[in-house]
């Protein structure tokens, strides 16, 4: 009979790849002429779309230097456009995504960027959503094959 020790180093001789969990955020950055005075207005003279929150890009990361080995996210979105995104990101990056949880509670965590086109400062408006409800318990260490 294997003791428990045994039998856990035998059970992670098979895990492999990484498991990153926490905030799951789309970032949108604004290129703006300016940075307006109150009651003022500056014009949007581009806009892009990116992922934001440190597990999912730490995961986007590895994706893009091909690490070859599995890449596993979990954390909370809302059931939105912004949280579909997300789900399309992870899939198109090679992101297990089973453990992206869902919520009708919040919408999904976002982050608005306004970055001034002539000296490339950045302010930053964040809406904290579904990653203000995330918790452990959304998180299913049993269903991961990660090592790490």
């Amino acid at each position: 009979m294997k003791t428990k020790r045994e039998a856990n180093s035998i059970h992670q001789d098979v895990r492999c790849g990484l498991l990153a969990g926490g905030n799951f955020i789309t970032d949108s950055v604004k290129i703006i002429d300016k940075w307006p005075q109150q009651d003022e207005l500056a014009s949007i003279r581009s806009q892009s779309m990116s992922s934001g929150g440190g597990p999912y890009n730490v995961l986007k990361d590895l994706a893009a230097m091909k690490v070859g080995f599995p890449l596993e996210g979990v954390g909370l979105v809302g059931d939105d456009a912004n949280g579909q995104w997300i789900r399309r990101d992870c899939d198109d990056h090679g992101i297990d995504a089973t453990q992206l949880r869902t919520t009708c509670d919040a919408a999904t965590s976002y982050t608005d960027a306004m970055c001034v086109e002539s000296d490339g400062r950045r302010t930053f408006f964040h809406q904290r959503g579904a990653n203000s409800h995330f918790s452990v318990d959304h998180i299913d260490l049993a269903a991961s094959r990660a090592k790490i």
